[in-house]
């Protein structure tokens, strides 16, 4: 999962991007920001920003 954010005239723009290692592309597109992510014995764990 990939995150970019910027800040435009002080509002808060921001998407995330998932690649499938398997397929070798991107296949997701999430518009929420995670505060914080992880993988745990190959579960990826992501929490809402809110």
């Amino acid at each position: 999962m990939f995150t970019f954010f910027k800040v435009v005239d002080d509002d808060f723009i921001g998407w995330n991007l998932c690649y499938n290692e398997i397929t070798k592309k991107f296949t997701t597109f999430y518009s929420w920001i995670p505060s914080y992510s992880g993988n745990i014995n190959d579960i990826y764990y992501s929490f809402n920003n809110e």
